[in-house]
């Protein structure tokens, strides 16, 4: 029996993905929420990043976090995806703003044909496990980055 995945599943597999794929410096772990430092201009290496785990209370994961990076001499940065938005309005009380956004960008390797010629490719393209020059992509955006 084949069990479909959800769209939370799939968002949230894209997630840890991406967090394996680019890994930081330094993280730690504070009420459900990865910390992660790694110096530099890249947000997903330098914000605090939702687990698929009990997330604790608003104030207090915000608390914890401002003492992070504050203690690395770094602006506080808090990726909130729509899987885990439990944040965003004491964010916004705290006097946040949005600052960027994140797209995830994901297909069904499965669903898709062999070969398929792209647009602005004019050679075929062979759809695989491995990756390739260019992918057909669905996308959507999935989340938001907060700083004050």
């Amino acid at each position: 029996m084949t069990v479909r995945m959800t769209e939370d599943d799939l968002n949230w597999r894209v997630e840890q993905a991406c967090r394996e794929g680019w890994p930081a410096a330094i993280e730690a772990v504070t009420d459900g929420w990865l910390l992660r430092r790694s110096g530099g201009r890249i947000r997903r290496t330098n914000s605090a990043n939702p687990l698929r785990i009990q997330r604790g209370a608003p104030d207090k994961v915000i608390d914890a976090a401002e003492a992070f990076y504050v203690g690395y001499g770094q602006t506080p940065l808090f990726r909130v995806p729509d899987i885990a938005g439990e944040l965003e309005a004491t964010l916004d009380k705290r006097g946040y703003q949005a600052e960027g956004g994140t797209i995830h960008l994901y297909s069904g390797i499965d669903d898709m044909p062999a070969t398929e010629t792209l647009p602005f490719h004019p050679r075929p393209a062979r759809i695989g496990w491995r990756p390739v020059f260019a992918w057909k992509l669905m996308t959507k955006p999935t989340a938001a980055s907060f700083a004050r």
